[in-house]
């Protein structure tokens, strides 16, 4: 935008803000504006995620849930709450609509019925060398488990996990399953935080400025720290004016 010479003779004597200023005290104000709403809308999320739950008087009931149980013969042995303490810690759970846990597979070749059912597959928990030491296991328990290296082609690196030598002793069960409580729920929080949503994701030019400003904000010295100043043969020289280097010398050389 160009000014003429009386509008530049005004923004001089009196210093007024010119339209560039204007423009991006504009733009900071909306991207102050996006951050705001942002924070807002997190907190919320946090203030519904820990309402809690609330029992239901009639249990609903919502599908299968398939799980593992101890073998009839290790449940009547002597050590059945020694295995089941193990259990209770590497049990995997699976939902399902249906009482077979299948899933549509295409089939290599081509047939009348294009798609089978292959049956969903369900292992023991296998943790990673972190998580196992979360899970607490005794010293007796600890001897059950195998340690194996395997390769992680997502990451491209090497890792280790802890497999229980014995899934023998554990076998599959299905059974119905209920939902006995739901999440409470603030009507007025989840309006508040829709209509945030509405302001920030639906719009593609605030979404967009959002992600400009995440980007800015993520920099390496926030979650890496910043670099300690380092110099393989440091100057000892530097910064020091010529002449009181030439005094030094000149001091020196009287000396000796």
């Amino acid at each position: 935008m160009k000014y003429t010479n009386e509008e530049r003779q005004w923004i001089e004597t009196y210093r007024l803000p010119s339209f560039r200023w204007r423009k991006r005290r504009i733009i900071k104000g909306k991207d102050k504006r996006l951050i705001q709403l942002r924070k807002e809308s997190d907190k919320i999320r946090m203030i519904i995620e820990n309402l809690g739950f609330e029992e239901l008087e009639t249990p609903i009931r919502k599908g299968y849930e398939r799980l593992f149980v101890l073998r009839e013969d290790v449940r009547e042995n002597k050590k059945s709450d020694f295995y089941q303490n193990i259990l209770n810690k590497i049990n995997t759970y699976r939902y399902s609509n249906e009482k077979k846990f299948a899933k549509r597979k295409r089939k290599k070749r081509l047939s009348k019925h294009k798609y089978k059912l292959a049956e969903i597959q369900q292992i023991l928990l296998e943790p990673e060398k972190h998580h196992f030491e979360k899970l607490t296991f005794k010293e007796d328990e600890k001897k059950l488990f195998i340690l194996i290296q395997y390769y992680d082609y997502q990451s491209r690196k090497w890792k280790e996990k802890y497999v229980f030598s014995e899934p023998w002793r554990f076998v599959l069960k299905v059974r119905p399953y209920f939902i006995t409580k739901i999440r409470k729920k603030d009507w007025e929080l989840e309006k508040r935080r829709d209509e945030i949503d509405r302001i920030i994701y639906e719009d593609k030019i605030n979404s967009l400025r959002l992600q400009k400003i995440k980007s800015r904000s993520n920099r390496w010295k926030s979650w890496l720290g910043e670099k300690e100043k380092y110099q393989l043969n440091p100057d000892p020289t530097q910064n020091i004016p010529l002449s009181k280097i030439w005094e030094s010398y000149e001091e020196e050389k009287h000396l000796n």
